[in-house]
């Protein structure tokens, strides 16, 4: 065990370089704008931090090579530790207790959205917890921040960027949900998906600020946006701004965050074909076609005028399916037949290698494709020969398995955790905690209100638990406690 243990914290050393990011940056930040108390907070622990990340390098530097589940362990780890220790300078600077900023950090990281920053009273600490709107502008960068970096995946970008390449990169983006290539390379396809990030980045600050959002707002929603995090600047997130033009812009940028990002690596390089070839764009359209659909009937028949519930119908589905978690509306006061075909799609979330959570519109194809290739099973007699395939992706046996037991997980846990968050605030209305539980766990941050900054601290235990669960959907977990019950974690 003992010569494991250095090949596993000191790879998690180089992730302590993005709590160093995430830091110093909005302490730069603050010095410009005037907030400096934060900004000497967050620059002098940004900067201990990469300190501590140095000398754990040097310390720690292994023998040993990199294996599956070191790398499985190392993203369960990573995504545990990073949201705690990113949490510790936002406690310090606002006075709130660390639950609740750890719970932010959570959120953020993880691209969920779900927010404690509500202007309330925390009953476990008797502690007042200011709104979105009273934050200082160096908090509401850091936010964003968390989200922007969640997005692209904290092993993504150590993988890419920081670690030179006799890193195994492959092992880390199968540890942390990332499948499928855009390059041959595995590391080389890492970096040109945090380059086309970075212009997707600039396009969608463009898109907000033209369509007359103010520019602060506009790189902050950016961020969250292309990371489909749904962190605001608002208290009433798009709700604030009530303008056709950014709901338009939002949906535009929402929807780059949940497309195939080899998809956008194919547009951008002039095969505009893509668009037309790609399975999960249609699948996209077709759930937001049909979702759209369902809600705005139920509205209607509870007398909302066809124009305002479809308006409101299409920005929500949208935020919904892609895991962002941009409101327009008071869901709360929403009827009960819409929450619950919103509980469902935000389980489903966007594409494959994208910013979005669930278990994605991929694995949805292939469960439906299942059925269609079993009949054509029992069909084989008559000389049929059943071609498995997804668009120009061939689905082995494996492949379909895993579909299954993904969704599976997702399904399980959110009836689970739905159950036991209603015992833990029985005061809320049952859709709701549904509702809260799978935007928690689809890594949504759609809101009915049941989470906020006076939530019993359990539930905000729970929904952490929740949140970084669905960050790597779930299996990642799962294999690693296999994994040490079996006793091959820190083995030589």
């Amino acid at each position: 065990m003992a010569h494991r243990v250095p090949v596993v914290f000191y790879y998690i050393s180089y992730t302590l370089l993005i709590v160093s990011f995430v830091s110093t940056i909005p302490g730069i930040y603050g010095l410009i704008y005037g907030d400096y108390d934060i900004a000497t907070l967050f620059t002098t622990y940004g900067l201990l931090i990469a300190l501590l990340s140095r000398i754990m390098m040097v310390k720690l530097e292994p023998s040993g090579r990199l294996r599956l589940e070191d790398a499985m362990i190392i993203a369960a780890l990573s995504w545990i530790l990073i949201p705690l220790l990113s949490a510790i300078p936002a406690y310090m600077s606002l006075g709130i207790p660390f639950p609740d900023a750890w719970f932010e950090a959570t959120s953020g990281f993880t691209t969920t959205g779900l927010t404690i920053f509500s202007g309330s009273i925390d009953p476990a600490f008797n502690t007042y917890i200011p709104d979105v709107e009273s934050l200082p502008h160096a908090i509401l960068l850091w936010r964003s921040i968390l989200q922007w970096i969640g997005g692209i995946g904290i092993l993504v970008v150590i993988s890419a960027f920081i670690i030179g390449g006799t890193l195994p990169s492959h092992l880390l983006a199968f540890a942390e949900a990332r499948y499928e290539r855009i390059l041959p390379s595995m590391r080389r396809s890492m970096q040109v998906f945090v380059e086309i990030y970075l212009v997707l980045t600039l396009v969608s600050t463009i898109l907000f600020w033209l369509s007359g959002m103010p520019l602060f707002d506009s790189v902050n929603h950016a961020m969250t946006g292309l990371a489909t995090g749904g962190f605001s600047v608002k208290n009433k997130s798009f709700a604030a701004y009530n303008s056709v033009p950014i709901e338009i812009a939002a949906i535009l940028v929402m929807s780059f965050g949940a497309a195939n990002f080899a998809d956008h690596y194919r547009i951008l390089r002039g095969r505009l074909n893509a668009i037309k070839e790609s399975m999960e764009l249609r699948a996209y359209l077709t759930v937001i076609g049909i979702s759209s659909l369902l809600v705005i009937i139920v509205l209607v028949e509870n007398k909302w005028l066809i124009d305002e519930a479809t308006r409101k119908t299409v920005f929500q589905v949208v935020s919904a399916v892609s895991g962002t978690g941009f409101q327009t509306m008071d869901l709360s006061r929403a009827p009960e037949d819409s929450k619950f075909i919103l509980s469902i799609i935000m389980l489903i979330g966007g594409s494959v290698l994208s910013t979005t959570g669930g278990f994605k519109l991929y694995r949805l194809l292939v469960l439906t494709s299942i059925v269609k290739w079993s009949t054509r099973e029992v069909e084989k007699v008559h000389g049929i020969v059943v071609v498995r395939k997804i668009g120009r992706n061939t689905v082995s046996c494996e492949d379909c398995l895993k579909a299954i037991a993904v969704i599976g997980a997702y399904f399980a846990t959110w009836i689970i955790s739905s159950i036991i968050a209603a015992v833990l605030d029985p005061n809320a209305p049952f859709i709701d905690v549904v509702f809260e539980t799978a935007s928690a766990l689809g890594n949504v941050g759609l809101s009915t209100g049941v989470l906020s900054a006076s939530s019993p601290l359990s539930l905000k235990l729970l929904y952490i638990v929740l949140m970084t669960l669905g960050r790597l959907e779930i299996l990642t977990y799962m294999a690693v406690l296999v994994a040490l019950r079996e006793k091959r974690v820190f083995k030589k």
